[in-house]
């Protein structure tokens, strides 16, 4: 054979001899009717490359060649195969339900965009176990998410770490969710009833607009965590963080460094037991010694400590080829002795106080695959809980100077909460219609006392002066315990009815009940829609519309019952001079009589409603080339009913019309419509109402990249509007306008938290050798500021005057801006364990983010130099840079 036939022959066996290309091929994993399936394995048989979905039921495989077959497997479905005709075409595999195992996660999709009108963000485990995080909060990955905010600090703790506001509604607003049932603290409204550690979450989504009638009692927004359970292999991990005192960056504001170092522990494993029975359990702690920078009147620092732990055991058992029981037992506890800094910035030592915190809590669910296509699910859930209690430490009558000291606290707090709750779940795949029915019942137990021994003394603001005298007094007489209760329940019917191919409607109806509003007319109907423009699952145009109840926090009522007509304690806050007013800086050794017998009544009304909100939006949705993924929202939220409080026994209108104007409290006393109410002498009557109102706009835009090519990224800018005339949260001296008698246009103005730019960005990426960078970025406008003169001008007793002609929350604090990044570098110890080596820096480039500032105007024509100056601790301002080193172990 001569040479031009050799290469002629070559060139005819070359497809044969060389093997295919390989490329990446693309797809989505769903149920009968569209519904995507998350974490379903997908493996390659001709290179064994294996992948598992996203939340969405999409997957990206690398390594495969044309007539590769593959093999899809899921937890609770069928395993299924499949084989590659061509890697640019994207596959479309849908599974069965396997009546053999029921852990099932479905989340509504298709491959890269979403068909569902819900706005929302899930946070898969690998971001909550590789973005850094500073002290391994679950709450705080929330804030990956623009819409949402920490009312609080990036380094608060305790029960305030929680506070999360989201579409700058208020924080006692957001829901929680943990299992499916309700996870809310009903007593303060802080944030989750039951706290999780990172490692104990398989699943965490926040809901932020248009989710459907099966999530209720929240008009801002619901955060819901899914707990991890055994699988059919073993596997856990264990982990040690060290945050090192020495060097770490000085807190905003001080002059020098503090001692600050944390330890963080914890280990986690699950398995099975037998192969219908399996186990998961989770232990986590860390233990904390914090330095807080007190800067006036001389600086120096508090040292504070603070320990917890949190438990969790998830068990599994397979009762029948359709039936499974699942049980969860969970704990937590805290204890420290200056959360959140409660000494530190104006706040002296003598001031200190303990906090504690707890929770004891099951959950039982029962799980029937009635058919292939109709499942129900029982759940029923306890929790025992002290969701805050704490004591002075050294009880003594406090003294305030606003903008200068606060010293000595005798407040003692604590609060208890039984919960019993009861949920049921049907769920039906009627042809193009998954139709979801069902409510709960939910009963809280509450059992508060809150009392201040010794009393209050507010000074002028600023350094003492020589003769000078106290502005008013403030105590507390009585201290018994009050009891109450809470009954809610629900009823919903949810359809997502696939119209057309590329056209999916979503219709829900939602009733809630609240036993102490008693309102009747919590009807909810809900409407959203979402398009597949051209059929091709990449561009995607969704809106919707609904009304969304709130559930009332139970502030007011505690409020009421402890400081009603017929409540056992007794408030009185006496202007200085009236009879008998104590010698400074004694406290009152029994009641007040004569002209200072008039006290400070709470008053909860018979016709009490539920807050609500329509909710409207409207976005797009595209798919750009393979990985990218562009969203865009406009959403309009319209809220009535809000709480607020009224004094209907406030003095007249006092006008002012240049700084320094001042009535005296006898000539405001003297203008009070009402000398007794029910028989009691009265000073203030508060009212809590539902005349409240707010408006918020927003648009938001979002590029997101799912892991491909060692990489992936997520940014979301949000711009927003808002406007309130009134922002009561039920905390002390929250929701007071200057003058009673105005809280039309002068007290129109945004919200406490908000900011009218939020950006959001968080990426990781995998470097050669086994390491892995990753990063998260929250950059913000500086929150608003409402001046105050610092005095008293009108008389009423309420130090929140503002300076003449200027509006509520008229100013701006700085803006604010952070940066965290963690490096990781693995390393293989056996064929199943390896080892992760990190070091995580928290604002690494140590910017002073200020959340609250010097309020104090002055009641002066122009502002006093301490005007919008930074304030120290932690309430006030974000943490500067911290720096930590880890070890993980997986297995």
């Amino acid at each position: 054979m001569n040479a031009q036939a050799k290469c002629v022959y070559t060139l005819l066996l070359l497809p044969i001899l060389l093997p295919a290309q390989s490329a990446e091929v693309h797809g989505v994993v769903h149920l009968r009717g569209g519904l995507g399936v998350s974490a379903a394995k997908v493996t390659a048989e001709c290179s064994g490359a294996s992948t598992s979905t996203d939340e969405r039921g999409a997957f990206t495989l690398p390594q495969v060649t044309p007539t590769c077959r593959l093999l899809i497997s899921a937890d609770g479905f069928q395993s299924t195969s499949t084989s590659v005709a061509d890697t640019a075409t994207p596959l479309d595999i849908e599974l069965a339900i396997d009546p053999l195992r029921q852990t099932v996660t479905v989340l509504d999709s298709s491959p890269l965009v979403n068909t569902n009108p819900e706005i929302s963000t899930a946070i898969d485990t690998r971001t909550l176990s590789e973005l850094p995080s500073s002290i391994r909060d679950i709450n705080r990955f929330a804030m990956l998410d623009p819409r949402v905010r920490n009312t609080g600090s990036l380094g608060t703790d305790g029960i305030y770490g929680t506070r999360l506001t989201i579409n700058g509604q208020l924080f006692r607003f957001t829901q929680y969710q943990m299992d499916g049932l309700s996870n809310y603290e009903p007593a303060l409204g802080n944030g989750p009833q039951q706290v999780l550690s990172i490692a104990s979450v398989a699943e965490y989504k926040v809901l932020v607009n248009q989710y459907s009638a099966e999530y209720g009692r929240s008009s801002a927004g619901v955060i819901s965590a899914i707990t991890r359970t055994g699988g059919d292999a073993w596997h856990g991990e264990s982990f040690y963080f060290l945050r090192p005192s020495g060097i770490q960056a000085a807190p905003p504001v001080s002059t020098f460094r503090l001692p600050n170092e944390r330890h963080m522990w914890g280990a986690a494993a699950g398995g099975p037991v037998t192969p219908t029975f399996h186990i998961f359990a989770s232990v986590e702690g860390n233990q904390q010694t914090r330095g807080a920078f007190i800067q006036s009147p001389a600086p120096t620092f508090y040292p504070g400590h603070q320990k917890q732990w949190f438990g969790l055991v998830n068990m599994d058992k397979r009762l029948s080829d359709t039936q499974s029981v699942y049980l969860r037992l969970n704990a937590h506890s805290s204890v420290g002795d200056n959360s959140n800094d409660a000494v530190g910035g104006f706040v002296q030592p003598s001031a200190a106080r303990r906090d504690s915190g707890q929770n004891y809590g099951f959950q039982a669910t029962h799980r029937w695959i009635m058919s292939p296509t109709r499942v129900n699910e029982l759940r029923i859930g306890s929790s025992k809980s002290v969701p805050l209690s704490y004591y002075a430490l050294n009880p003594q009558t406090q003294i305030v100077r606003p903008s200068y000291s606060t010293e000595g606290l005798s407040d003692y707090f604590d609060s208890r909460v039984l919960t019993w709750q009861a949920n049921d779940l049907y769920t039906w795949q009627l042809g193009r219609h998954q139709l979801r029915l069902g409510g709960d019942f939910i009963r809280n137990k509450f059992r508060d006392i809150s009392t201040s021994l010794h009393g209050s003394y507010r000074m002028a603001a600023g350094a003492p002066r020589p003769g000078e005298t106290p502005v008013q007094f403030t105590q507390t007489f009585g201290g018994a315990p009050v009891r109450y209760g809470d009954t809610l329940a629900s009823a919903f019917v949810q359809d997502d009815w696939r119209l057309r191919p590329r056209i999916t409607l979503n219709l829900g109806l939602r009733y809630d009940y609240q036993s102490t509003t008693g309102d009747l007319n919590n009807v909810a109907p809900r409407f959203g829609f979402a398009w597949d423009v051209f059929g091709t699952g990449r561009t995607v145009v969704r809106g919707g519309a609904g009304l969304y109840y709130d559930q009332m926090f139970l502030q007011v009522v505690r409020g009421a019952l402890q400081q009603g007509p017929a409540s056992q304690q007794a408030t009185y806050t006496l202007p200085y001079g009236v009879a008998g007013f104590p010698t400074f800086p004694n406290s009152l050794t029994a009641p007040p009589t004569g002209a200072g017998d008039r006290r400070a009544l709470a008053v909860f009304p018979g016709n009490r409603l539920n807050p609500y909100t329509g909710q409207f939006s409207f976005g797009l949705q595209q798919v750009l080339g393979r990985d990218w993924t562009l969203s865009m929202n406009v959403s309009h939220m319209l809220s009535r009913k809000q709480q607020r409080v009224l004094d209907i026994n406030a003095p007249t209108q006092f006008l002012r019309t240049a700084a320094g104007q001042r009535r005296t409290a006898a000539a405001a006393d003297a203008t009070r419509p009402y000398a007794t109410y029910e028989g009691i002498p009265v000073r203030t009557v508060g009212v809590f109402e539902n005349t409240g109102s707010s408006r918020y706009t927003a648009f938001d835009a979002q590029l997101s990249k799912r892991f491909t090519r060692r990489f992936q990224m997520n940014a979301h800018y949000l711009y927003s509007s808002s406007i309130t005339y009134v922002f009561f949260t039920g905390g002390a001296n929250t929701g007071v306008p200057s003058d009673w008698s105005n809280r039309g246009i002068d007290e129109r103005g945004p919200n406490d938290y908000f900011q009218r730019h939020r950006f959001t960005a968080q990426g990781i990426y995998e470097l050669p050798h086994g390491f892995q960078l990753s990063a998260f970025l929250i950059a913000a406008s500086g929150l608003p500021v409402n001046p105050l003169t610092g005095v008293d001008n009108n008389g009423d007793g309420n130090v929140l005057d503002r300076p003449v002609g200027l509006g509520r929350n008229s100013y701006r604090a700085p803006y604010q801006n952070t940066v965290d990044v963690s490096l990781l570098k693995r390393i293989s110890i056996t064929e199943r364990v390896r080892a992760e080596l990190r070091v995580e820096g928290t604002n690494l480039l140590n910017r002073s983010n200020y959340l609250k500032v010097n309020a104090t105007y002055g009641d002066t024509a122009l502002p006093l130099a301490t005007f919008l100056q930074p304030v120290a601790g932690l309430a006030n301002s974000d943490p500067a840079r911290q720096l930590q080193v880890g070890v993980r172990f997986i297995f």
